[in-house]
């Protein structure tokens, strides 16, 4: 934390060290530098994405402030700010509805990602991440096959999209 003390008033350097303690797993050090970036530019969209991303992940719920209801307002504000980062700010809040059970609404969310971006590979990773989700859920063999096969279809194309990708394999793999 020291660190991010010692970076100061420089908006860029405490966004790139929230992002990098993102992908160490400082959650701590990644909420305090992105706030910090965000209470110096505050209009910032790309920055609006990542606080969302951060207090959307549930191993952040026991840091002070942290709400899944904070992280979708991020996103919200994300997208008003700037169009283009719209389909990043859909798949966010795709991700929240899934992590809250709300299937249709999160497949509406992604749907809304890939008809904007269809180029994202993440767009249609997340549409077959929900399918997955929802096969697994919603139970019944007629509906699962097809909740499957659309899921399927799903990371094929995010792995034509992005070839490789870990996630993308592993989203074949498992359904």
């Amino acid at each position: 934390y020291r660190l991010a003390a010692d970076i100061g008033n420089h908006a860029e350097a405490q966004f790139a060290l929230g992002k990098a303690a993102m992908r160490a797993r400082d959650h701590g050090l990644a909420l305090a530098s992105l706030r910090r970036a965000l209470r110096l530019q505050p209009k910032n969209p790309h920055w609006l994405v990542a606080m969302g991303d951060l207090l959307r992940s549930s191993v952040v719920k026991e840091l002070p402030g942290v709400t899944k209801e904070r992280a979708a307002r991020y996103y919200q504000r994300a997208a008003a700010l700037d169009p283009a980062l719209t389909p990043f700010a859909s798949l966010g809040l795709a991700y929240m509805h899934v992590q809250r059970r709300m299937f249709t609404e999160a497949l509406a969310e992604a749907e809304r990602a890939r008809e904007r971006a269809p180029h994202l590979y993440e767009a249609w990773h997340c549409l077959g991440w929900i399918a997955s989700n929802m096969a697994e859920t919603l139970g019944g063999h007629q509906r699962d096959r097809g909740l499957l096969e659309r899921a399927l279809a799903a990371y094929r194309e995010a792995d034509r999209l992005q070839p490789g990708d870990d996630q993308n394999l592993r989203g074949m793999a498992g359904t």
